[in-house]
């Protein structure tokens, strides 16, 4: 399959770890940072990236992280700053996107992600092959990446190392992970191997909201029937067909360049104004939001009603409210009729009659501001 990496792809990979890790050896040692070791860390050092997933972790492990950042920041200026827990310094070289990690040793949670490494290395050369199938069915369903509220690739790889055998096939083992997200309604707990060795209660699913566990069941589901992965790589316009396919309405905004701050964010924003809608029409059943950004555009998608009566009923239940509030409701609404429950109910006109207009509209404003905020204190 097109997804796996192919022979020389890994070789290229391993030289350029390698050639990283002897630079920041020698620049470190120049400069007197002292440093225990320097070693790589994520799917790369794992064996369980994708064909053409460049991203290279290296963590330079010590006691000076401040200090190392600086040499690293030094020798790559066109980097960023990754901002977090840990020191991260975000570089391009020819085509491959490497983060390099300053680790204190002394700060236990600190090292979760280079115990992955550890882990997940002792995998079967099959069960790593599962796992790349996962992130490549995850991904083709746009349900891959936690900066978009999808599944990480540590929790996939958690997934296979939990329910899978060293001998499955990949055909079985994605069965056998798919079968696990196909019976549970939201994300469950899976437990963090590495925070568990310390007693760190740390959920690997934490980061899937329920609208991209849901894309994860149908990415499943479609496995189940057709026993494929069609490929193709995630990016916010096929986020978009999906989503519209489904019957969702979306909204594209900019993007900020951060595909963590883009999805949150906007989804925040959308939740608001859905939150407001189901205010003040309280008929309305249906207001959920979800977000995708790929760092150069992002597309809010919204499952709402397009458009709504000019008037809704109104109720009210005589025998829990006070005779006061009736007598001011009656009053109010000289037209009010008693329905077949014995409720006083009215007809009143909508505030808000095309909900998907209303939530694009604020979308919109709201984003439009905060872009211009950020740019302000930038």
């Amino acid at each position: 399959m097109s997804f796996y990496p192919t022979e020389q792809e890994k070789e290229s990979i391993r030289v350029m770890i390698d050639g990283l890790i002897d630079l920041l050896r020698r620049e470190l040692e120049r400069r007197g940072v002292r440093f225990y070791k320097i070693v790589p860390g994520g799917s790369t050092a794992q064996g369980t990236f994708l064909h053409g997933d460049h991203d290279i972790d290296i963590f330079i492990v010590t006691s000076e992280p401040d200090r190392a950042i600086r040499v690293v920041r030094e020798l790559f200026p066109r980097g960023v700053e990754k901002k977090g827990e840990l020191e991260i310094w975000n570089t391009h070289v020819d085509d491959y996107n490497i983060d390099i990690v300053a680790v204190n040793p002394e700060t236990v949670e600190r090292w979760f992600t280079l115990k992955h490494t550890e882990i997940y290395s002792k995998m079967s050369n099959e069960q790593k092959r599962i796992a790349i199938a996962l992130k490549a069915l995850f991904k083709t369903w746009c349900a891959y990446g936690a900066e978009n509220g999808g599944i990480s690739g540590v929790a996939v790889e958690e997934l296979v190392r939990r329910f899978t055998e060293p001998g499955d096939t990949v055909d079985r083992g994605i069965v056998k992970v798919c079968e696990q997200i196909v019976i549970h309604e939201e994300p469950f707990w899976l437990q963090d191997p590495a925070a568990e060795r310390h007693g760190i209660p740390r959920n690997l699913l934490a980061s899937v909201v329920e609208e991209k566990w849901s894309l994860l069941q149908k990415a499943c589901i479609e496995y189940f029937n057709t026993r494929q992965i069609p490929y193709t790589p995630p990016g916010a316009e096929k986020y978009r067909f999906i989503r519209e396919s489904e019957g969702w309405k979306t909204i594209q905004l900019e993007s900020t360049g951060n595909k963590h701050l883009d999805f949150h964010k906007t989804r925040s924003i959308c939740i608001t104004y859905c939150n407001k809608l189901r205010n003040s029409e309280k008929d309305v059943q249906e207001c959920i939001c979800d977000s995708y950004s790929d760092g150069k555009k992002v597309i809010v998608a919204v499952k709402v009603p397009e458009q709504l009566p000019p008037y809704r009923t109104v109720c009210i239940e005589p025998w829990k409210i006070g005779r006061e509030a009736v007598e001011n409701f009656i009053e109010k609404h000289p037209d009010y009729y008693i329905d077949n429950y014995g409720r006083i109910c009215t007809t009143v006109p909508r505030k808000i009659t095309r909900p998907f207009e209303y939530i694009k509209q604020n979308i919109e404003k709201e984003w439009e501001r905060y872009l211009k905020e950020k740019t302000r204190h930038s």
